[in-house]
């Protein structure tokens, strides 16, 4: 495959990463809305949780079936389906780790909504995910998918 090529289809897949990380953004974005507006902040941290936990499985399916289809591993049909989700989990725990608690922080400090703090904490995050994603979940070859 010429260097090209292999330049061109990471950009592709990290752009296809990208989208559907806003994607799965505004599904967090929107739990999180919802929750905020009907339960208040005391049980802000269980929402926090929730969107977290939903939004990534979203970017987990759509990343599955488009971004990574036709690279690196995709067997091991059900099993490996869910080995795969929970490899993804696990590498944004830390991202959304750190995102819930910015986003306490701002809101218990500042008093500023949640929805700041998930923003900063999820475009800090983006070159690792798709990075530590793509080789640990998927395992995407360096330069020749």
């Amino acid at each position: 495959m010429s260097l090209y090529r292999s330049i061109f289809r990471r950009i592709r897949r990290f752009t296809l990463f990208t989208g559907f990380g806003a994607v799965s953004f505004a599904v967090s974005e929107a739990i999180i809305a919802v929750g905020y507006a009907l339960l208040g902040r005391y049980l802000i941290l269980g929402i926090e949780v929730i969107a977290a936990f939903t939004s990534v499985t979203t970017g987990f399916i759509l990343n599955e079936k488009i971004t990574m289809k036709g690279v690196g591993v995709h067997g091991g049909g059900l099993k490996g389906l869910g080995v795969r989700l929970v490899k993804y989990q696990l590498v944004y725990l830390l991202g959304s780790a750190i995102s819930i608690a910015t986003q306490l922080a701002l809101l218990y400090t500042l008093g500023i909504t949640p929805a700041i703090g998930n923003i900063l904490g999820s475009a800090a995050a983006l070159p690792v995910n798709y990075t530590v994603s793509s080789k640990l979940v998927w395992r995407a070859k360096a330069f020749n998918e």
